[in-house]
């Protein structure tokens, strides 16, 4: 891969060395966010001092991106830090969701591996298994989202059934545990196996929220029933959901010739049922984030496939104009955004061209923080550090805000 004159030359590949067992051969196949496979192998694999120099790097503020150590990636030299990899030799690592001091991930598995959640703490450091399936509809997690202590996620109970739409056709279930609850039974919010494969999970100060097939689910934090949405007919299944005080955004995953996608608007007042359509677009609509206001809302659209037609939009709250703020992606995915800025993982078209692009919430200033990534998924911020995942060669990372 040759690196455009803006970054630094191609980074070697640096010797990573094994803390804890692996019990498997990594297995780095192809992997589609609509329909995640296998790839890594269990139990997470740590860099040791001697393997990553990007473990020094906090101390180096001033780290030149020359010196960082990685898997054939690209840093630009805007970035001004290396990517350092937390832990690798996962099974499909999908959603990254961090607390204060700690980071959960989803590590989904595959025909043969049920899955489970992962925890470190941010630097990587002390990972172990967060939560183990302890029945079919605790398999294959993939959302997850860390709110008010607790953390929670949404499983997909079976992988044998390939139809037109696989989403359609698993049970799963979305469950919790205190986010200091190591060894602990998680508890499932809702019956479980009365959705299909939770797509998408919020939490507000009262209920937590997910997309079941063409529908949305509200159950309420302090127990009792789940509720379910009226389904909207004619929408394939929603791919990602957000909500604020005022109500519930879904976005729709339609493609651009029978089933158009857009931006919806739901009432939490079950009985109002569906409010107006946000915005119409066509383009595979895909993931979606409020800004930290609150008062505008970012979609990234997949577009038509292998085209390089991806972009990331802006609307306001109530969607009055629509702003593309990056345009020209392959197959960008999941969104993270705080106080400055929007930050999205791209996908790409190969098995390791895959991206990290970042842009001001008014769509200046756009940049490349890192490529030659292996299908870049989940994505996650706090304070001072950038989280996401990387399913195609199982491995987790983070790195610096520039």
């Amino acid at each position: 891969m040759t690196m455009s004159p803006s970054r630094v030359g191609r980074v070697l590949l640096g010797t990573l060395v094994a803390i804890g067992a692996v019990r498997g051969a990594a297995a780095c196949g192809s992997f589609d966010g609509a329909n995640e496979g296998d790839a890594g192998t269990d139990g997470p694999v740590l860099p040791t001092e001697a393997g990553a120099a990007d473990a020094a790097s906090d101390a180096a503020p001033d780290v030149s991106v020359a010196a960082c150590v990685g898997d054939g990636f690209e840093v630009d030299a805007d970035a001004s830090s290396c990517p350092e990899l937390l832990a690798s030799g996962q099974k499909s690592p999908l959603h990254v969701a961090v607390t204060g001091t700690r980071l959960y991930w989803t590590s989904f598995g595959s025909l043969t591996d049920d899955g489970r959640v992962m925890v470190s703490d941010l630097d990587g450091s002390q990972a172990r298994v967060f939560a183990q399936p302890t029945g079919s509809d605790s398999k294959h997690p993939k959302f997850i989202v860390a709110s008010g202590g607790f953390v929670y996620w949404g499983t997909q109970a079976g992988l044998s059934s390939q139809v037109a739409d696989p989403e359609m056709d698993q049970t799963g279930a979305v469950l919790r545990l205190p986010a200091d609850g190591l060894g602990a039974t998680a508890t499932f919010v809702g019956p479980p196996g009365s959705s299909y494969t939770p797509r998408g999970i919020a939490v507000d100060s009262s209920s937590v929220y997910w997309m079941s097939g063409n529908s949305v689910v509200v159950s309420a934090l302090a127990g009792g029933p789940s509720a379910l949405f009226r389904a909207q007919t004619g929408i394939v299944a929603g791919n990602d959901l957000v909500v604020d005080a005022t109500g519930v955004v879904l976005v729709a995953r339609g493609n651009a010739t029978t089933n158009p996608g857009f931006l919806l608007g739901v009432s939490i007042d079950i009985d109002a049922g569906y409010g107006p359509k946000i915005t119409n677009r066509a383009d595979f609509p895909w993931s979606l984030r409020f800004s930290t206001a609150g008062t505008s809302l970012f979609w990234t659209e997949r577009g038509a496939p292998d085209a390089g037609t991806g972009t990331l939009n802006q609307t306001s709250r109530l969607g009055n104009g629509v702003s593309q703020l990056l345009t020209g992606l392959n197959h960008p995915q999941f969104l993270a955004v705080d106080a400055t800025h929007v930050y999205v993982t791209v996908q790409g078209l190969g098995d390791s061209d895959g991206e990290i692009r970042r842009v001001t919430v008014d769509g200046k200033a756009p940049l490349l923080l890192v490529s030659g990534l292996a299908k870049p998924h989940g994505i996650t911020l706090d304070a001072t550090h950038i989280y996401w995942t990387t399913p195609g060669d199982g491995r987790v990372w983070r790195m610096k805000k520039p």
